[in-house]
């Protein structure tokens, strides 16, 4: 990773957890005790393999994805909130931008009434913090981005980083930003001569399969077919899981 520059990709809890394992320590007795966001970034694959139908099947591969380097309450729900919010949407029937908080909402809810796992930190309830966020976001009083920063914060604490995100797609789950000039096949480069928005709130050009900005549409693009590697209960679907928790140890 030194050779190829990329030593700094890595946040300071899992650094902090991968030293302990570098130095001898069992990967999966470490303990990481991670409040920063790192276990959020990564679990997406546990919110596209595990359905939220199993409370219990949820949580424990929620907590397989994140217990070395962000074994802490922060850690967990963090994860938790994200996993939970992917595995609700490719649930969901027919997903509109109307949906979409209708959808964190049930995500915020849904990790609420999982048990809490995780050692304790000073750091601020996840769950409680989220709930917050998406109240403020929802009051035009205080949803400007001005007042969402003061109110929230933007570090890469998860008691910060994960409320704000979602405060920020319940407040523009549809960019509105006006069609750019876009070439089929390349990614967009956002311009704020386009649409005088900063980066930060123009959701185009994020994966090299966005479609292009429809001014003032109310609707999400068509969500292609996806087939979950895992059903719960079944021998399969156990498997699947064990082999993603153990590939993310190697």
């Amino acid at each position: 990773m030194i050779e190829r520059g990329s030593l700094d990709l890595l946040g300071p809890s899992t650094k902090a957890a991968l030293e302990r394992v570098r130095a001898g320590d069992d990967p999966l007795t470490v303990g990481g005790l991670g409040t920063t966001n790192g276990a959020a970034m990564r679990v997406t694959p546990i919110g596209i393999a595990v359905s939220t139908a199993d409370p219990e099947a949820f949580a424990d591969a929620v907590w397989s994805s994140c217990q070395v380097t962000h074994a802490t309450r922060q850690g967990f729900q963090s994860a938790a909130l994200v996993a939970a919010a992917v595995s609700l949407a490719l649930d969901w029937p027919e997903m509109s931008a109307s949906d979409m908080t209708t959808l964190l909402w049930k995500a915020v809810s849904y990790v609420e009434s999982l048990p809490e796992r995780g050692a304790w930190t000073p750091d601020p309830d996840v769950v409680a913090a989220t709930r917050r966020a998406m109240q403020l976001v929802a009051n035009p009083a205080s949803s400007s981005l001005e007042c969402l920063v003061e109110q929230i914060g933007t570090s890469v604490a998860s008691a910060h980083a994960i409320p704000m995100a979602f405060a920020l797609l319940a407040r523009d789950p549809l960019s509105t930003c006006p069609a750019g000039r876009r070439e089929p096949g390349r990614r967009h480069r956002h311009d704020r001569r386009d649409c005088g928005r900063d980066p930060g709130q123009c959701a185009r050009g994020r994966s090299l399969r966005s479609p292009p900005c429809s001014p003032r549409s109310n609707s999400l693009p068509p969500r292609p077919a996806i087939h979950r590697p895992r059903v719960v209960g079944t021998a399969r679907g156990e498997r699947t899981c064990h082999e993603y928790s153990r590939g993310h140890r190697d």
